[in-house]
């Protein structure tokens, strides 16, 4: 098997990336969003919601089209700023997605600290349980 065919098979088989949140105060998440071997930091809800959509066009292989009252383009996956990896995380969770359509995705989402899985169906049901994570 060729180079770019393993590239692609493991696209394909692997769609998954992890959040790492390093730190949750007045609800605003810092952390960092792992693709593979790329680490990109984030800080705040919005920041970190760019970041996962990346992600999600990168697994599905889908660019959603992203509209806005801002001539100022989003955040890119490849342009985020490299964090510090000695950042201790509160809560690590890896995200599947199973499905992308449009500007949204579903999957699965695992709290890798307390062992649970949760199904989500929307983008907004994903933060709602990753904010859930810190009611405890």
């Amino acid at each position: 098997m060729e180079d770019k065919e393993k590239k692609e098979s493991l696209c394909k088989d692997s769609k998954a990336f992890f959040i790492c949140i390093s730190g949750y105060e007045d609800r605003i998440p810092k952390g960092t969003l792992y693709l593979g071997a790329t680490g990109c930091g984030f800080r705040g809800t919005m920041a970190m919601l760019e970041l996962m959509s990346r992600a999600a066009d990168c697994l599905c292989g889908e660019k959603a089209e992203l509209r806005s009252f801002s001539e100022n383009a989003p955040v890119r996956l490849e342009q985020a700023v490299e964090t510090d990896k000695k950042a201790a995380a509160i809560a690590t969770f890896r995200l599947e997605i199973i499905f992308c359509r449009g500007n949204d995705w579903q999957g699965k989402i695992k709290w890798l600290e307390q062992d649970r899985e949760e199904c989500f169906r929307s983008g907004l049901e994903l933060l709602r349980l990753i904010d859930s994570a810190f009611d405890e």
